[in-house]
């Protein structure tokens, strides 16, 4: 007949944890889990299996506490937009006050660690990464119907992006950013999703439409960048097309950095490329 266990496995759990978090998945030794769980060899084995068995328990049991956060999230009565707010100020001021171990977030740091190579883990930071946009992209249409946030913007674009900050925030404390830059990704993370008629490709520096060409080179024209123009002739034997615009003509501080142009066989013309200007 088994022994009765003489242990709390959730108490084991929250050691694994602990030493999870300090040392990695793969620098922590079983008699680092035996030592800080009080368990025995022959327990630990019994109970969770091997080391990865307790390590994927350990990971089970941090992404409960995950998914009980963001239901508290989405079960926040009043501004949506403030909901989204108060996460990410109380996620920077973990940080920043020390309710977060410096070791940082234990499931951004095994996504790092052993997710690549790992399928278990994977598919759970995978599971958590996803349950987290889910609930950004939920608070965000509920923002969009109570006109916090422009209904032009992509829900699920801002729910990605709020995720990212989210990480990035733990990655910065586990790299002993301090509050003051915590608190400005914050702040302009909610200025950035907060705005009511955001361009549609979430910033990124993407294809113009040609009649906006115009008035960025007026623009750039007027603050004494110099913009190379179509030409109708062919450039002269030997010449090279430019391969930057530059500041002010002085060939320093160059303002487009990609490879040289491609030449136009049919007209002989170097136009301005519409996805840098």
């Amino acid at each position: 007949m088994p022994r009765p266990r003489t242990f709390d496995p959730d108490d084991a759990l929250t050691a694994a944890l602990g030493v999870f978090r300090a040392k990695g998945y793969e620098a922590a030794s079983v008699q680092d889990l035996v030592d800080a769980t009080g368990l025995s060899r022959s327990s630990l084995y019994a109970t969770f299996g091997d080391k990865h068995g307790l390590f994927l328990a350990a990971l089970d049991r941090y992404a409960r506490q995950g998914r009980e956060a963001l239901d508290d999230l989405c079960a926040c009565e009043g501004s949506p937009l403030g909901a989204i707010g108060a996460f990410l100020r109380q996620t920077a001021s973990e940080a920043s006050e020390g309710d977060l171990p410096p070791e940082g977030c234990l499931m951004t740091n095994v996504a790092a660690e052993v997710a690549s190579r790992d399928p278990d883990t994977a598919r759970r930071a995978c599971a958590a990464r996803e349950r987290m946009t889910t609930a950004f992209g939920r608070l965000v249409r509920e923002a969009q119907d109570q006109d916090e946030i422009g209904t032009g913007r992509d829900p699920q674009a801002l729910a990605r992006f709020l995720t990212s900050t989210v990480y990035g925030l733990r990655g910065l404390q586990k790299a002993g950013a301090d509050p003051e830059a915590l608190a400005d990704v914050v702040d302009t993370t909610m200025a950035a999703i907060a705005a009511k008629s955001g361009r549609q490709d979430g910033g990124l520096r993407r294809g113009r439409r040609p009649s906006d060409v115009g008035a960025r080179v007026r623009r750039r024209a007027a603050a004494g960048i110099s913009v190379p123009r179509p030409t109708n002739h062919a450039p002269a034997t030997g010449s090279e097309p430019p391969r930057s615009l530059t500041r002010g003509g002085t060939g320093t501080g160059p303002c487009w950095t990609g490879s040289s142009p491609k030449w136009n066989e049919r007209s002989k013309t170097n136009p301005i490329p519409l996805t840098h200007v």
